[in-house]
């Protein structure tokens, strides 16, 4: 029976032969090294490297470092050294400098201002209108406040009615009412929108099993699943104003050492599309056990993109998907808790399928079980698609 443990550094569970016990190997999930535990599970960190004084090569480079700075004189000749002496001559002492005189300009007074004088300007007086005029239609258009301009009270009236002199018509606590009651208008029509509107494309939702189910290993025959061609369809119930039920949903569990069925919560459903129109591709961040939930989001949005998406099965194991529409999906699941047996390695088919969409199919599933399908939506009904991991040695 392998030995199986995890990585220290990414949390990633490995299956290794006990053979290998206590040698010091990579995970494959993270690529740093880390020592095999032995069979008794205690485990011995990894020896610092030892410093090797024979080695030749490090005792060149410590002899190249040591000539740094250092002068050769065999380097110098003699006759060199003559012309540097002959050359330089001793300093021959100097006197007292003379001193320098320094001139002193005078600067003359500056003249003083005068003063500029200026014309004052009049004030024009405004000619009052002659009696029996309308002095509102003299007024000018800025009299009027806004707020009458924008809610007339008359809806298609002509003109407005008149202001007295000197009045705005509306007060500040008026305007302070108008401006919060547009702002609580504006507020509440953003929420309600987002409470009305349906779920989009590809949503998640964690809906329960129903009862009347059939049993987990009759409804995994094949591991396939196609719905009946009748029923009500997700496009009318948005029509309807109301939210689309799931259009595929299952149940993942596994096997652990004494033969029961436990729910896999956690396990990664990945439905992904028959082709990939496009050379983008994503990574394995987000789609792994453990991984943060901000990841996890990003990669949705990209699966999405793509015309994929992403589950991640609540603590009973279930899962759920919302279909735009019909048609045909491969569709892979990663467990969490059951691992991969060493015997079994990653078909060549089906790494070349994965490598469409990401980087690096074998970072993505690790030594953990994993299996793949194919499900069928009609576009009407939903499609049930269950799978039980079974323990393998």
């Amino acid at each position: 029976m392998p030995i199986r443990f995890r990585c220290r550094y990414c949390n990633q569970l490995m299956g290794i032969s006990r053979m290998q016990a206590g040698k010091v190997v990579q995970c494959t999930s993270c690529g740093r090294e880390l020592r095999v535990p032995p069979a008794d599970g205690r485990g011995q960190a990894v020896p610092p490297p030892k410093l090797n004084l024979k080695d030749s090569t490090l005792a060149d480079a410590l002899n190249e470092l040591a000539r740094i700075g250092q002068v050769d004189p065999a380097g110098e000749s003699s006759e060199d050294f003559a012309e540097l002496t002959e050359s330089s001559s001793p300093l021959q002492p100097t006197g007292q400098p003379a001193p320098v005189s320094v001139e002193v300009v005078t600067l003359d007074p500056l003249p003083t201002p005068e003063p500029i004088e200026l014309e004052l300007l009049q004030p024009q007086s405004i000619p009052e209108p002659p009696p029996g005029t309308d002095s509102a239609s003299n007024a000018p258009a800025a009299v009027t406040s806004w707020p009458v301009d924008l809610f007339p009270t008359t809806p298609g009236a002509g003109a407005l009615p008149e202001q007295p002199a000197g009045s705005s018509g509306w007060t500040k606590p008026q305007l302070a009412g108008a401006a919060a009651a547009l702002l609580a208008m504006y507020l509440l029509g953003i929420l309600t929108g987002w409470w009305i509107a349906p779920a989009g494309p590809g949503s998640v939702a964690q809906a329960p099993n129903q009862a009347g189910e059939a049993p987990d290993n009759a409804r995994d025959q094949n591991n396939q699943a196609t719905a009946p061609a009748a029923g009500h369809s997700p496009a009318a119930s948005r029509e309807a104003g109301q939210s689309p039920a799931a259009t595929i949903r299952g149940r993942i569990t596994w096997k652990s050492e004494s033969g029961e069925s436990r729910p896999d919560s956690g396990a990664r459903v990945i439905l992904l599309p028959p082709d990939h129109q496009g050379e983008s591709r994503i990574s394995a961040a987000g789609l792994r056990s453990g991984d943060a939930a901000g990841d996890v989001e990003v990669a949705r949005a990209a699966l999405r993109a793509m015309g994929g998406d992403v589950a991640v099965t609540n603590e009973q194991g279930q899962y759920a998907f919302t279909l735009p529409e019909a048609g045909t999906w491969q569709i892979l699941v990663i467990s969490r808790f059951q691992p991969r047996p060493a015997s079994r390695e990653l078909q060549p088919g089906m790494l070349s399928q994965l490598q469409k969409f990401f980087t690096r199919p074998a970072e993505l599933i690790g030594q953990l079980a994993w299996h793949t399908g194919q499900v069928r939506y009609n576009g009407s009904d939903p499609v049930i698609w269950d799978h039980s991991f079974e323990r393998q040695n």
